[in-house]
């Protein structure tokens, strides 16, 4: 049987209930990666439940182009990391990094651990809130998938989303307000260099507005989707 599978049909009574039962979660709209327990990020199998975001394709594209413009890492902060994915796929993939992830919520922070034991990569992860803590220095690259949609988007989102996975980390009453206190936290620390994000592509052009203003070199890329879903930010040459 495949790692974490659920659906595994055995012989016994037990087997076939919990069969019947997993079948039934998926009927009322649980995610399937919460019922076997793991979701495929890149190369990694990234354990999941109702603490933290299933990690999504159009997130590893981020971690994609972070791969693809440095060859070499020295040191890499996630901010919002929940999973862990991200930083996970960063430290894989660039094992002489030394990256940590931080994250407000301490079950999600359990989840990631969890999934740095499971894959036996040496990181930190440690609690922060982004939005009202000081963001530490000393890191060469910041990355970040934060809560970017607005409560009033709730309404056009699938309900699998909406009843199983963390408002905490989806909904922000400023879409932006997480970037916004990121971006100036970055400004100010002459060690960061560069600044992915995750992004809204409904609030983009505020972000791009925001860095002009700030003196902040920004470019974006499209995801698999066509939306403008990513940005790099570094300080002007």
């Amino acid at each position: 049987t495949g790692k974490g599978s659920a659906f595994w049909m055995g012989n016994s009574e037990q087997d076939w209930a919990k069969l019947e039962h997993d079948l039934a979660l998926l009927a009322n709209g649980k995610p399937v990666q919460q019922i076997i327990g793991w979701e495929d990020f890149g190369a990694l199998q990234i354990l999941v439940n109702e603490d933290v975001l299933i990690p999504r394709p159009e997130t590893y594209e981020l971690v994609e182009w972070i791969l693809e413009d440095h060859t070499e890492l020295n040191s890499l902060l996630d901010l919002c990391t929940g999973s862990g994915c991200i930083a996970l796929a960063l430290k894989y993939k660039r094992p002489l990094c030394a990256v940590s992830g931080c994250d407000v919520s301490f079950n999600a922070l359990q989840v990631a651990n969890q999934n740095k034991h499971n894959l036996q990569l040496a990181l930190d992860f440690f609690l922060l809130d982004v939005l009202n803590d000081p963001i530490p220095t000393g890191y060469n690259i910041w990355v970040s998938n934060p809560p970017y949609i607005a409560i009033n988007e709730a309404a056009e989102m699938h309900e699998n989303v909406l009843n199983y996975e963390p408002h905490i980390a989806l909904f922000s009453e400023d879409p932006n307000a997480f970037y916004k206190k990121i971006i100036h936290s970055f400004l100010i620390d002459a060690t960061a260099s560069f600044l992915y994000f995750e992004l809204n592509p409904k609030t983009c052009n505020e972000l791009k507005k925001l860095c002009s203003e700030m003196n902040l070199e920004q470019e974006t890329r499209i995801d698999f989707r066509g939306k403008e879903r990513m940005m790099k930010i570094s300080r002007l040459s």
